[in-house]
């Protein structure tokens, strides 16, 4: 086997693998990088893949993050690890296991060679879901992590709509009940039909909701490129008689999940009963309709009231408690 860095194979070969890629989560793919190089101009890019033969067998998205007086991690951005090496589909287990061994042993090594503190790394979530594999302990732990895992909450779309409904909390189901029997239209962008109107008004809206700018320039340009990619659905709700939204939605798909991403609500419409349980019913429907199965609608910690609230939002929709395995390794 050898390694070689990224920029070697190109973005397209990259990106095609880990579209085969049981492994691989859209943090994996070229964008997720450049994601995270956009944030801080001292992120450096140490990605690498690795070939038995003239076979790519393996892909490994790795970023150093400043985070302190000449202090860096790797990280794709604060509270973002880095993903796990995303392997080649139908090896043996034991080529499995040595490529896996080998590609951490490559990162230990240039977390040294980079003195690099430490470095932060998760399991995509999809991963145990989609391959039925749940794991009882954390996989990282064997190469030396410290367990940093969290609870997400994941809706299996494979249900029908009673099933759904039937799982919430009686007040998300009562005002989703409330809210269908009103003059309400949902709206979706995907990368065919993304308009520059569409963006800007989520755009707005969500600095709007945030109260000021949230997001820098080429961080929206790059939010903006992930939907024309295919990788993000635009979602608004509005009444049937009006052009302005009242709330909107960015939702990562790729493969068989989809991640609830960010939203906003205007803040004049916030009295409005039950349009954030609207929309996302709505946006469960739609990600049924795209070969969806899996919803993975966020953690259910916070640090402020306001993320503990959303975290209380998410959770009501009746998700499944689900393990995204992380640990820290210090160097």
């Amino acid at each position: 086997m050898h390694i070689v860095p990224s920029e070697q194979i190109g973005d397209q070969q990259w990106d095609a693998f880990c579209d085969t890629s049981l492994d691989a989560w859209v943090g994996h793919r070229t964008i997720g990088r450049r994601s995270a190089l956009a944030l801080d101009t001292q992120n450096q890019d140490h990605s690498f893949a690795v070939y038995d033969g003239y076979a790519l067998v393996a892909v490994a998205p790795l970023v150093t993050r400043a985070c302190g007086d000449n202090e860096y991690e790797f990280a794709l951005s604060a509270g973002v690890p880095v993903p796990t090496p995303a392997l080649a589909p139908h090896l043996s287990d034991d080529s499995h296991e040595r490529i896996a061994i080998d590609c951490m042993a490559e990162i230990d090594n240039r977390a040294r060679l980079h003195h690099v503190a430490r470095s932060r790394m998760a399991i995509n979530v999809f991963t145990d879901l989609v391959l039925d594999t749940a794991h009882k302990t954390n996989p990282l732990e064997r190469f030396g992590y410290r367990d940093d895992s969290r609870l997400t909450t994941v809706i299996d779309l494979r249900q029908r709509d009673d099933q759904l409904l039937r799982k919430m909390s009686k007040g998300h189901r009562a005002d989703i009940v409330y809210s269908s029997k009103q003059t309400y239209v949902a709206d979706f962008f995907d990368g065919q039909t993304i308009s520059q109107e569409a963006w800007l008004a989520f755009m707005a809206l969500y600095e709007k909701a945030a109260g000021r700018g949230v997001l820098s320039s080429a961080r929206w340009n790059e939010v903006l490129e992930r939907i024309q990619q295919g990788l993000g659905l635009l979602a608004f709700v509005r009444d049937a008689a009006a052009e302005r939204y009242f709330s909107g939605a960015l939702i990562t798909i790729y493969k068989k999940g989809a991640n609830y991403a960010m939203a906003a609500t205007d803040p004049q419409e916030r009295s409005r009963r039950g349009i954030g349980q609207f929309l996302q019913w709505r946006i469960m429907s739609e990600l049924r309709d795209r070969g969806i199965e899996f919803y993975d609608m966020g953690g259910q910690n916070g640090d402020s009231e306001k993320e503990v609230n959303i975290a209380r939002f998410k959770r009501h929709f009746g998700g499944v408690p689900t393990q995204v395995w992380a640990g820290v390794k210090e160097y």
